[in-house]
């Protein structure tokens, strides 16, 4: 009789351990659910800044892997603050600000006209086709003192690496690029900017669906993701939001998903039920 109790007991003692197991995973899981859930309601802000017809349009095309803002060929696009949400995430904004054009955006007057202050911009890009010009150092240079992170850009590159392949022999598009990119940090460094710091992204964006490969565009990805934004739930938002095209961008942006959220890979086989708006790539890097 005595026995029985015990076995009855055990069993008892088995099922209660069992049933508080059970639990405990289903906590897990919903906390993964919910950790992966957040970047849903994070409000991303990017503005692209600079003047007219330097690629800004373009730039934010390249990264919504769609034409969805207006490109400027021959008149200026961008005459006010031009808001641009993402088709699939509308808390995902990105910016397209005006340049200085003497008139409605004066220097003296600029960033008040533009309400850098009191618009809450997570990050800036500098956006330039040419060398810096005077416009472009004095916003460089202002956002330094206010204290804003910012990224400089440079567009248009497979052009310039065309022309300066023109003028010289036995030119490489390597020795085009390094030429490019030596002038360009030479003009921060004469400017009071460490190069080292603020490095100038050299990019191809003219083709959205091959921006994502060229040039320096994975490495822009990878280091605002790392250094752009206040938490990791902001650099996730703007990971699965984006569009990227290539092998070597999307490898980036996993690496930074396994930085950010450790627990991905391990509960990615459970996470599978659950959709991420990045497409399969994520999920099958994973």
């Amino acid at each position: 009789m005595a026995e029985v109790v015990d076995n009855e007991t055990s069993v008892a003692y088995l099922e209660s351990q069992l049933t508080q197991h059970n639990n405990q995973l289903l906590e897990v899981n919903e906390r993964q659910h919910s950790l992966l859930d957040e970047w849903k309601e994070a409000k991303v802000n990017i503005a692209f800044i600079g003047q007219s017809r330097q690629g800004k349009s373009s730039l934010i095309n390249a990264l919504m892997g769609e034409k969805i803002a207006k490109v400027g060929a021959i008149k200026p696009t961008t005459k006010s603050i031009q808001k641009v949400q993402h088709p699939e995430n509308s808390n995902c904004v990105l910016w397209d600000l005006p340049g200085i054009d003497g008139q409605v955006f004066k220097r003296e007057n600029y960033f008040e006209k533009l309400n850098c202050e009191e618009n809450d911009y997570d990050l800036f890009v500098l956006v330039t086709n040419d060398i810096f010009g005077d416009s472009e150092l004095f916003i460089a240079t202002t956002l330094q003192q206010m204290g804003k992170v910012f990224y400089l850009v440079r567009t248009h590159v497979d052009e310039t690496v065309r022309k300066i392949k023109e003028t010289g022999d036995g030119i490489d598009d390597n020795d085009a690029v390094g030429e490019l990119r030596a002038a360009l940090n030479e003009q921060l460094e004469d400017n009071q900017f460490d190069s080292g710091f603020h490095r100038v992204y050299l990019v191809n964006v003219l083709n959205p669906v091959k921006a994502a490969e060229q040039f320096d565009m994975p490495r822009l990805l990878g280091d605002i993701c790392d250094k752009g934004f206040a938490s990791n739930t902001k650099r996730t938002a703007f990971l699965f939001t984006i569009r990227l095209n290539g092998e070597k961008s999307c490898s980036r942006s996993v690496q930074t998903v396994h930085e950010t959220h450790p627990t991905c890979g391990a509960g990615s086989a459970a996470g599978g039920a659950q959709p991420i708006p990045f497409g399969g790539v994520l999920i099958d890097a994973l």
